[in-house]
């Protein structure tokens, strides 16, 4: 309001305005800014009472316009940034309430003063516009900047949200699915086809019957971070779901993914609780190569999952490979 009132001022000032005149503008320019703050902090419902200070700000400037008989440059600027000013709010259709508001009040004062019209607009209204414009111009451009800025982290968090299972920091199933189906549609690019690693933590039902569920949440963190420190830069580790997880390691053969399998179900063994210092954890780990067997990725899935369950019928805490021997190395 204060840059309006310069604006407005500039005109009054060609116009040698009688004292009330000033008065009003310097009141409304300067003091009731302050009144309106004052206003909102006190009142118990400050949603209404903004509503009401915005809405008398665009009385105020109506009155304003017969005051500075209708001075074009001042006249179109100052309306316009007051109504702009509310199309910004989160209360819907304000903008268009205050504008008539606005409009009613400036041609009724208009018609009580009889305020001819000053088409001309000086050097003087001009240069004294100029701040307003420059400053509404600059604090838009900024307040969108800040929006993007805002809107682009909480974008980049709930993308990470939607990406990331909570309770192990892996990738969520969601995610590591779409990034399965990438690396399933290259799979024979390179000319190492990738494995998939299926993990499950043995006989977690029993450890949650055993020792609560609040031990089985703290095995899924650990387990999942072992997973996590265990596999390559750029593989995939995820969380299958329960008390499994998934692993998918590309531009390897069954030896190298084989070894991570290992590593994975060695360190998991070694896992060692303060909350259940007699707690051992095991990991059984399936193990499957992609191949033109697999008519796609669910084929290839399942094949990891029958590995998985020849591991952990076959004495748990071991890898199995799924290949045509069918053979299981421990």
């Amino acid at each position: 309001m204060g840059l309006a009132g310069l604006s407005a001022g500039s005109v009054l000032y060609e116009l040698h305005a009688s004292l009330w005149a000033w008065i009003f503008l310097l009141f409304t320019a300067f003091v009731w800014p302050h009144i309106a703050y004052l206003h909102s902090r006190s009142s118990q419902d400050t949603v209404a009472a903004e509503k009401q200070n915005l809405f008398l700000d665009s009385i105020f400037i109506g009155l304003w316009l017969p005051l500075m008989h209708f001075s074009p440059l001042p006249s179109v600027v100052i309306p316009m940034i007051t109504t702009l000013d509310k199309s910004y709010t989160v209360y819907p259709r304000l903008w268009l309430h205050s504008l008539l508001a606005l409009l009613g009040s400036a041609l009724l004062f208009g018609s009580v003063l009889m305020a001819p019209p000053k088409f001309e607009t000086s050097t003087l209204v001009v240069l004294c516009t100029i701040p307003l414009m420059f400053f509404y111009t600059w604090f838009n451009s900024y307040r969108g900047a800040r929006l993007l800025s805002v809107v682009t982290r909480q974008n980049w968090a709930f993308d990470q949200q939607r990406r990331t299972d909570p309770q192990s920091g892996l990738s969520a199933r969601a995610h590591w699915m779409e990034c399965a189906e990438e690396i399933f549609k290259r799979a024979f690019v390179s000319g190492k086809p990738p494995c998939l690693l299926l993990i499950d933590v043995d006989r977690f039902k029993s450890i949650n019957d055993t020792y609560g569920h609040t031990v089985g949440d703290e095995v899924i963190c650990e387990v999942g971070r072992v997973v996590h420190e265990c596999v390559r830069q750029g593989d995939i580790a995820g969380r299958f779901g329960g008390d499994e997880f998934v692993v998918i390691v590309e531009h390897a053969g069954y030896e190298e993914a084989y070894d991570i399998a290992e590593r994975i179900r060695n360190d998991i063994a070694n896992l060692r609780l303060i909350s259940a210092e007699t707690l051992q954890v095991t990991g059984s780990i399936g193990l499957a190569l992609v191949s033109d067997r697999h008519a796609n990725l669910r084929a290839w899935i399942e094949e990891a999952d029958a590995a998985l369950y020849r591991a952990k019928h076959t004495g748990r805490n071991r890898v199995s490979l799924a290949n045509d021997e069918n053979r299981s190395l421990t």
